[in-house]
C-alpha cells in the first residue's frame, strides 16, 4: 500500500473532503481504498469501498462518520467497513493486496 493517494474517479475536492471529515476523529488512523476503485477497474457507477482502520471508534462514532460522509454528497454510494470487525480472511487479504491508502494520520496528530 502506497501513502495517501486521491480516490480515482473523485474530484480533488471531494477526496480533500472525505479526509478533513477522517481527520476529525482521532480513532481512525487509516482509510484504505479497496474494490474496484482501487484496482483501476471501476464503472461509471461504482461505489467506494473504505475500510477504517480504527479499532477505539465506538459505533455511536462510527454511525456519525458514515453520516459526515452522506452529508459529503458523494456520487457514488459509500460502503464504510472497519477492519478490527471483518471476519472473512479473503476479504482483509484482498484490502492487505490491492488497497490504496486514501487517509492516514500523522504521528502525534489528534
Amino acid at each position: 500500500m502506497a501513502t495517501e493517494t486521491a480516490i480515482p474517479g473523485l474530484s480533488a475536492e471531494l477526496t480533500s473532503q472525505l479526509r478533513e471529515e477522517l481527520a476529525k476523529h482521532p480513532a481512525i488512523s487509516k482509510a484504505i481504498l479497496f474494490g474496484s476503485r482501487a484496482k483501476g477497474n471501476f464503472r461509471p457507477n461504482s461505489d467506494i469501498d473504505l475500510c477504517l482502520i480504527a479499532p477505539e471508534l465506538s459505533f455511536n462514532e462510527y454511525l456519525q462518520v458514515a453520516d459526515a460522509i452522506d452529508e459529503i454528497l458523494f456520487p457514488y454510494s459509500v460502503d464504510l467497513i472497519l477492519a478490527h470487525q471483518v471476519e472473512n480472511p479473503d476479504v482483509m487479504e484482498h484490502i492487505e493486496r490491492v488497497g490504496v491508502v486514501v487517509f492516514q494520520r500523522l504521528p502525534n496528530a489528534g
